[in-house]
């Protein structure tokens, strides 16, 4: 029995440590989906890609030039509440998501 309650105090003991300061800082770090269309305006992205830090610096030319982008790119924390929206037709977010798709298709055709 004694070897059984050492067990227990261990785990107890395991589960009051705080954690390390790296594992704080990287619970700490801004998570970011995107949810608009696949590779828009040719950037390397794809539809739910999730973004570590702060993904505005790394995308910021095509953010000059494609403002709207900016809105696809929402908090974790609200993903679920995007998604409804964006599968209500007719909602800012779903207007938003075809006219960029719509745009970007046209600049990656070809032309003849």
């Amino acid at each position: 029995m004694s070897e059984q309650e050492s067990t227990v105090a261990i785990q107890k003991r395991q589960r009051t440590e705080k954690p390390s300061a790296e594992l704080q800082a990287k619970r700490q770090r801004k998570l970011t989906v995107y949810v608009g269309p696949d590779r828009p305006f040719g950037v390397p992205m794809r539809r739910n890609s999730l973004l570590i830090g702060n993904p505005f610096s790394q995308l910021e030319n095509v953010l000059k030039e494609h403002p709207e982008i900016q809105d696809l790119l929402i908090p974790v924390e609200k993903l679920a509440e995007t998604r409804l929206q964006l599968r209500t037709k007719g909602s800012r977010l779903q207007r938003l998501f075809v006219t960029v798709s719509e745009a970007s298709r046209k600049v990656r055709k070809p032309k003849e």
